[in-house]
């Protein structure tokens, strides 16, 4: 932590900071424990990223923090960015838990984290306006200060690159009828089943607490529609470099605990219309995911590492999965999978380490 991170940390708090070293972060931030008198606290700052991650965080944190479903936040500071969270201890995550070689605690840390999940949105759907509306101030707050994060044009914002994405890509490949995403994802505009999202549910974001799981990264946090989040477990991990497969009987356990949980707030998630939304955003999250990198993959291998698959196998899986949806995306799809297949051969996607 730089000297005037822990100085404004130190400030924000209303009282001196120790630092006690690193906690990891990213390229858009960094996270720090720092001891407070007897107790610690957790420090993040964003000088590598975009004062919109803040804004967003200090929200979404907030807000689920108050809820029990996330560190409590407890302080914030502006110049630098920061905020200050409760210190929840080194906990492993869920990809702690995948890629280990235990299945049953990779089962008990899917629930876990799946039952956190739909608390977050049963408890925060009621007040999902007046947590829009905060969004909405914190980006006004700091529009011009930062450039832009493309990911903080929200999930329509990333349908639109997308869509225009696929457009290139049949281009390039000879292939006609490219999907409209944010067309097959309209039935996910309707409001009044929104809930606050912290749009990075990825399994590494999170701490499995003796108290139930905790969800810890909130920088690209948004209202929208739960069928969104709920969808990571069938795609799965639509944005995460651990996308290794689960057995479908481990994410249908851990989807009914989710359903259950946030049904409790949103009715509608008991419902089988939920089933068709969460159909819809996993298509959606399976061709943005591809058409990230489908051309450079293409292009070159990446092999896999400790931690994640390599590319193709992925991206065929995907592309599998579109093309037997029954959506208007699914014979576009299966082209782009023969397509790949032509090329590669078929893959198949390894289950996580746990489950081997």
């Amino acid at each position: 932590m730089s000297q005037a991170v822990f100085e404004a940390a130190s400030a924000a708090l209303g009282r001196p900071l120790d630092d006690l070293g690193g906690l990891g972060g990213s390229d858009r931030s960094g996270v720090h424990r720092a001891k407070d008198g007897a107790t610690s606290v957790v420090v993040k700052s964003y000088a590598g990223g975009s004062r919109e991650s803040w804004a967003r965080e200090q929200v979404g944190i907030g807000v689920a923090g108050l809820l029990g479903v996330a560190p409590r936040l407890l302080a914030v500071a502006d110049e630098p960015p920061l905020v200050v969270m409760e210190d929840l201890g080194d906990a492993p995550s869920v990809a702690d838990q995948l890629l280990d070689a235990d299945p049953t605690a990779a089962d008990e840390a899917l629930v876990s984290w799946a039952t956190a999940l739909g608390l977050l949105h049963a408890r925060s759907h009621a007040d999902r306006v007046t947590t829009r509306r905060a969004f909405a101030d914190a980006d006004a707050a700091v529009v011009g200060l930062w450039p832009r994060d493309a990911f903080h044009l929200g999930i329509t914002g990333g349908l639109d690159i997308a869509t225009r994405d696929w457009t290139a890509i049949a281009e390039q490949l000879g292939l006609t009828g490219p999907p409209d995403i944010t067309a097959l994802a309209a039935p996910l505009a309707v409001d009044e089943h929104h809930a606050l999202s912290p749009a990075d549910v990825c399994p590494d974001n999170n701490l499995l607490t003796a108290d139930g799981c905790r969800l810890i990264d909130f920088e690209w946090s948004e209202v929208r529609h739960p069928a969104w989040d709920a969808a990571y477990l069938a795609v799965p991990w639509p944005t995460c470099w651990c996308s290794w497969r689960i057995p479908e009987a481990s994410a249908v356990r851990a989807f009914d605990v989710y359903r259950e949980a946030a049904a409790e707030g949103i009715p509608y998630v008991a419902t089988d219309a939920f089933l068709t939304d969460v159909e819809a955003a996993r298509v959606c999250w399976a061709l943005v995911s591809v058409s990230r990198s489908l051309l450079n993959a293409l292009r070159q291998e990446s092999t896999p590492t400790p931690t994640g698959p390599s590319t193709r196998p992925r991206m065929q899986h995907r592309l599998g999965l579109v093309a037997a949806s029954g959506t208007a995306a699914a014979e576009f799809a299966g082209e782009v999978l023969e397509h790949t297949r032509e090329r590669w051969g078929d893959l198949a996607l390894a289950l996580a380490p746990a489950y081997r």
